[in-house]
């Protein structure tokens, strides 16, 4: 099965494994031959209400949360430093953070749009007011799905699409030994129906991938929707000295720590956490810290991303003439 095509899809709501198509476009991401933290990626807590068994954060500290005060003390921090998006991640679930409609709210008064990752069991019950403001302040949602190998309930995903009528909403859905091809052809079909629903998003158990249950899966649900997206994650390469990446989309754990991407759970061993050697420093001191060293990284997604930034920030003649 090929996997090489590039749809304009692809570009717009993926960005490991992909030409960096977002970067070539992105105005303020380099300066002065720096590289600016364009695009935040923040854990605001470790707590979890699901139980997925590929969880590449399986082992984490769940006791681990940044206060209400820290929260809005990283989102200030890096909003003065032209911070454009944040994606609210996980680590845990973050919606179950008390300070998370706030977060949001705060981030978008200070110019930066917002992002988040969910499992959507609380937002597709949550409060209306809590709702409508969340409504307000986030660009996207994507929702990943906790069951894919026994039976969803993908009313769920629809009634998250019309708890957040004016939010972009993306499923994930990760695709394991024995996935049930049943739920992955409904969510197709939903994403048909759902106005706001861009894409479903089926990705590789990234560590146990399993390529015969993922070609499987495209046989069965790529004639379905347009809106459907497969990503690969058997093949990969080592990490670069120089990550640059760790200076464009930082990732801030639940620990407060920076750390070089959101996929070390998984970078050099199957940690299933965000390990103590990966730390680069502490958020505050993040002007002053070095791009992080990826040559520990046995499994990158993001080779693209670092080789383009190198050429970016190199210096060059005649830059004029295109």
């Amino acid at each position: 099965m090929s996997t090489t095509h590039h749809s304009p899809l692809r570009s717009s709501y993926t960005a490991a494994g992909e030409m960096p198509w977002k970067l070539l476009r992105a105005e303020g991401a380099i300066g002065d031959g720096k590289i600016r933290p364009v695009h935040l990626q923040l854990i605001p807590t470790n707590r979890c209400n699901g139980r997925c068994p590929w969880c590449s954060c399986a082992n984490v500290d769940r006791a681990e949360e940044l206060g209400d005060r820290e929260l809005l003390a990283v989102l200030r921090f890096f909003a003065k430093r032209g911070t454009q998006a944040v994606t609210f991640t996980g680590g845990g679930e973050p919606t179950l953070h008390r300070a998370l409609v706030p977060a949001l709210l705060m981030a978008s008064q200070w110019g930066m749009e917002c992002g988040l990752v969910t499992n959507g069991l609380v937002w597709s019950r949550a409060k209306r007011t809590e709702l409508e403001l969340a409504d307000e302040a986030l660009t996207w949602a994507r929702m990943s799905i906790v069951d894919t190998v026994g039976r969803y309930d993908c009313d769920r995903v629809a009634r998250f699409c019309e708890n957040l009528p004016r939010v972009d909403v993306g499923v994930s859905f990760t695709v394991t030994e024995g996935v049930n091809l049943e739920t992955a052809a409904a969510l197709c079909r939903l994403a048909e129906q759902a106005p706001n629903l861009t894409h479903v998003r089926f990705v590789q158990d990234i560590v146990q991938p399993d390529r015969a249950s993922m070609d499987r899966l495209v046989a069965r649900c790529q004639p379905l929707s347009a809106k459907a997206i497969f990503q690969y994650r058997d093949r990969f390469q080592p990490g670069a000295a120089a990550c640059l990446l760790s200076r464009l989309k930082p990732l801030i754990g639940a620990d407060g720590h920076v750390y070089p991407c959101c996929g070390v759970q998984y970078a050099a061993e199957d940690a299933r956490c965000l390990p103590a050697r990966f730390r680069m420093g502490h958020w505050s001191e993040f002007d002053r810290l070095v791009p992080f060293d990826g040559s520990i990284c046995r499994k990158c997604f993001y080779g693209p991303y670092n080789e383009t930034l190198a050429r970016l920030i190199a210096p060059m003649h005649h830059e004029a003439f295109v």
